[in-house]
């Protein structure tokens, strides 16, 4: 599998402490990895520098391209396939169907209007559509959020 590396990541905003300084890592990307932290430690903009939308310095090895959850949904109410499909997926539908019934979640819901679905159905599916991506390495912000939220609505189901 393709290995994130990075070496001497070293990055400030202007006028601020550096969020990074002459950090190391190395990941393999057979991973699922999410970042948790509090608010303005760096999640997002990892994930920027990551996307190469922000200049650094130091080295970021990877032939891999990212993602980032949630996901924009442009238009919330048209059917939520082709929301998901809108939001740069570059798979297939039955890579989504396979990832939602590894999640115990309906298929069903990917022809209903992405509105009319449940905080936790929306969150679902749009891990679903990170997770059904080959050679993608989705960058998860919030997890524990998310996670608590399908944790309670799953007792809210019960």
């Amino acid at each position: 599998m393709e290995p994130i590396t990075i070496n001497n990541l070293t990055f400030a905003y202007p006028g601020q402490e550096p969020l990074f300084n002459h950090c190391d890592l190395n990941i393999t990307n057979d991973w699922k990895l999410g970042l948790l932290g509090r608010n303005g430690r760096g999640k997002t903009t990892l994930l920027k520098i990551l996307q190469k939308q922000l200049s650094f310095q130091g080295s970021i090895q990877t032939n891999l391209k990212f993602n980032y959850y949630p996901l924009v949904i442009r238009e919330p109410d048209d059917y939520t396939l082709n929301v998901l499909m809108r939001s740069g997926y570059q798979g297939e539908q039955w890579q989504i169907k396979r990832e939602l019934n590894l999640m115990a979640t309906p298929t069903e819901l990917l022809w209903q209007p992405f509105s009319s679905l449940s905080g936790g159905e929306q969150t679902r599916v749009m891990l679903a559509t990170l997770f059904a991506q080959d050679g993608f390495s989705p960058c998860l912000t919030n997890l524990l959020i998310t996670l608590i939220r399908m944790v309670e609505n799953k007792l809210l189901n019960i």
